[in-house]
C-alpha cells in the first residue's frame, strides 16, 4: 500500500461500483479515504502498527453500513435529531437541547468520538447541487434568490416612482384647467353687483317718469 498504481474498488451490496480509491504511490498509508458522506477507510497500517501493510489483487474487505432510512424526513418533522425548531423563516431557531449542550452534536463519524468528518460533511452541503433546487447548490440558490428579490424590489420602486410622477403631472394639469382665482372672482362679483344696482336705479327712474307723465295726462 502506498506504492505503484494500486487502486481499491468499492462496491455496494448489489455489486455496483460506488467509488474507486487510489491507494498507490500518491496515498499516505494510514490516512482516511472518504467513500461516501460519513464513511471512510484507511489502509496500510498492519496490526503491529508497522507501515506499509500489504494487499493482494483480489483481496476483499467487507464493511457493514446502514443507509439513510428516514427518506420521508419524518424524524426531522417531529423534532427528533433535528437542529432547528419553528414553523417558518420568521420563527426558525436552534433547538434548546443544542443550545444547552453542544456536545449533543455528533461531529465525529467514528465510534471513538474523535475527528470532525460529520462537521466537514455538513459544511460541504452548501456546495452540493440538489435536483429539488434545479441542479443548484443551496449557496447558489440563495444567491440567485437574493438577486431576484433585489431586482424585483428595484423594478417595483421604479414603477412606483414613475406612477407617482404621472399622478403628480395629472393633478397639476387638472389644477391648471380647473383652478379658480378667488380675488379675481371677488372683483367680478363686485362689478356685477354695481351693474345690477345701476340697472335697478335706471328701472326706477323710468318707472317714476312714466308715473309722472300719466299723472299729467290725467
Amino acid at each position: 500500500v502506498g506504492n505503484g498504481s494500486m487502486e481499491l474498488e468499492v462496491t455496494d451490496g448489489s455489486g455496483a461500483t460506488v467509488a474507486t480509491l487510489n491507494i498507490g504511490k500518491d496515498y499516505v498509508p494510514g490516512s482516511a479515504l472518504e467513500i461516501e458522506r460519513g464513511i471512510s477507510i484507511s489502509l496500510g497500517i498492519n496490526s503491529n502498527n508497522i507501515s506499509p501493510g500489504y494487499l493482494n489483487d483480489g483481496d476483499v474487505i467487507t464493511i457493514e453500513a446502514l443507509a439513510t432510512s428516514d427518506t420521508s424526513g419524518f424524524l426531522a418533522s417531529v423534532g427528533i435529531n433535528s437542529f432547528f425548531s419553528g414553523r417558518d423563516a420568521a420563527s426558525i431557531d436552534v433547538v434548546d437541547d443544542i443550545k444547552e449542550d453542544v456536545s449533543r452534536i455528533a461531529v465525529s463519524a467514528s465510534n471513538g468520538g474523535t475527528g470532525n468528518l460529520n462537521c466537514l460533511a455538513m459544511a460541504r452541503l452548501g456546495d452540493e447541487s440538489m435536483s429539488d433546487l434545479g441542479g443548484l447548490s443551496t449557496r447558489e440558490f440563495y444567491r440567485q434568490l437574493a438577486v431576484d428579490v433585489g431586482q424585483q424590489i428595484s423594478m417595483m420602486e421604479m414603477q412606483y416612482d414613475n406612477t407617482e410622477g404621472i399622478v403628480r403631472s395629472l393633478e397639476q394639469h387638472r389644477d391648471d384647467v380647473s383652478s379658480v382665482d378667488v380675488n379675481e372672482q371677488a372683483s367680478l362679483m363686485v362689478i356685477y353687483e354695481r351693474i345690477f344696482q345701476a340697472m335697478a336705479k335706471y328701472m326706477n327712474t323710468v318707472q317714476d317718469s312714466m308715473d309722472t307723465v300719466m299723472t299729467l295726462l290725467s
